[in-house]
């Protein structure tokens, strides 16, 4: 098994890639998984409100489940202000 650090062509993040024997490989950057950035000011703060009304932890991150939740109800909510007149 090699692990190899690798540079996201796309965001610029580091990431890692695990290489085993029989040739196949894990890891993949996280740009490619969500399609929101939590670094956005605007977004950290819809992120930390979601994770209080959620009851979770300030501290520990979301899941992808729990993640991928959040952008659905932050899109859906974001789409249907735009909408509106």
């Amino acid at each position: 098994m090699i692990i190899h650090r690798v540079v996201c062509m796309k965001c610029k993040s580091h990431y890692f890639i695990t290489t085993f024997s029989d040739g196949t490989s894990l890891g993949e950057c996280y740009c490619e998984k969500f399609r929101l950035n939590l670094n956005n000011p605007e977004i950290r703060k819809l992120y930390d409100r979601y994770k209080v009304w959620k009851g979770l932890s300030p501290h520990m991150p979301l899941t992808d489940a729990q993640r991928y939740e959040f952008e659905e109800y932050i899109l859906g909510t974001k789409k249907g202000r735009q909408s509106q007149p």
